[in-house]
C-alpha cells in the first residue's frame, strides 16, 4: 500500500515527465509502476547502483531512476 501510494499518478507525471495522454492508459501506467517496483529494492537497500557487467542497460535504468528518487528525497 505504501508503494502504492509513492508512485501515484501525480509523483509520476513529476518523476517521469510524459505527456498526460500517455499516462492516462492504464497499461503504460501499470507498466511503469512494475518497472519501479523491479527498481525499488536495489535503490533502497543497495547504497549505489548494483554493478552488472552483462548487462548496463539495467544499471543505466536503475541509476537514472535512482537520481529521480534521490531528487524526490530532497524536496520531501
Amino acid at each position: 500500500m505504501i508503494v502504492r501510494y509513492y508512485f501515484s499518478e501525480r509523483i509520476l507525471k513529476k518523476i517521469i515527465k510524459i505527456p498526460r495522454m500517455i499516462l492516462l492508459q492504464k497499461q503504460v501506467f501499470q507498466l511503469l509502476q512494475v518497472i519501479l517496483l523491479f527498481m525499488l529494492p536495489g535503490l533502497i537497500f543497495a547504497e549505489g547502483p548494483p554493478r552488472i557487467k552483462n548487462n548496463p542497460t539495467s544499471y543505466f535504468g536503475i541509476s537514472i531512476i535512482s537520481q529521480f528518487y534521490k531528487k524526490t528525497l530532497v524536496k520531501r
